[in-house]
């Protein structure tokens, strides 16, 4: 049990600063810097000090909902790795830098980072495993 809380916590702190590090050294190298966000995701106009406020209180809920549903029903420690460690990586950068640096400009979609997409990403597995044992209980 020891073992499995410090693997987890030990792939949150390598996802964080993956993330922490490519805003630093990444952009300077490949990309040029797209924004500094101060409002919600996807540019909602929610000022950074309300985005602290919501962002704790949905990382709090989603760390209760991690321990007492997903993680007895679901097993999903790595989709909620990835969404934590998304989750405070950008909560991170909303602390010291007063809005999130997104980086990677598609033109075709609002910029975003690498926490987004480990936030992005973790979701789609987590709701994909929970359907599929949904499904399953149902046979």
């Amino acid at each position: 049990m020891v073992k499995k809380k410090s693997k987890f916590f030990l792939l949150v702190v390598l996802f964080v600063l993956v993330d922490q590090i490519s805003k630093y050294f990444v952009i300077s190298k490949f990309f040029y810097l797209s924004s500094i966000n101060v409002n919600a995701s996807f540019s909602l106009p929610l000022k950074n000090i309300a985005m602290i406020y919501i962002s704790v209180v949905l990382l709090i809920f989603f760390v209760f909902v991690y321990a007492f549903y997903i993680k007895r029903y679901f097993k999903a420690e790595f989709e909620t790795t990835m969404i934590l460690s998304g989750a405070f990586s950008n909560l991170l950068d909303r602390f010291a830098r007063h809005g999130v640096i997104d980086f990677i400009n598609l033109k075709i979609w609002p910029s975003f980072n690498l926490a987004d997409i480990l936030i992005t990403t973790g979701s789609i597995l987590l709701i994909y495993k929970i359907l599929f044992a949904l499904k399953q209980k149902e046979n």
